[in-house]
């Protein structure tokens, strides 16, 4: 995996584990670039899918 990829993976990964750590529904994030903002909502239907296959208990609810 690409340094960048990998990069977003895991900033993708500590935002949901943020949101579900403090009941978190929504979150607003800033960018320099719209192309660097468009990649992070483009991947994490996935990202978040992913993590509740891994722990369902804790990511309460359907992917």
């Amino acid at each position: 995996m690409e340094y960048r990829g990998a990069r977003l993976a895991a900033l993708q990964t500590a935002l949901l584990a943020t949101c579900a750590e403090r009941d978190l529904a929504r979150v607003l994030s800033f960018r320099h670039f719209a192309a660097e903002a468009r990649a992070p909502s483009t991947g994490l239907p996935e990202a978040a899918r992913v993590r509740w296959e891994q722990d369902p208990q804790q990511h309460g609810g359907g992917p």
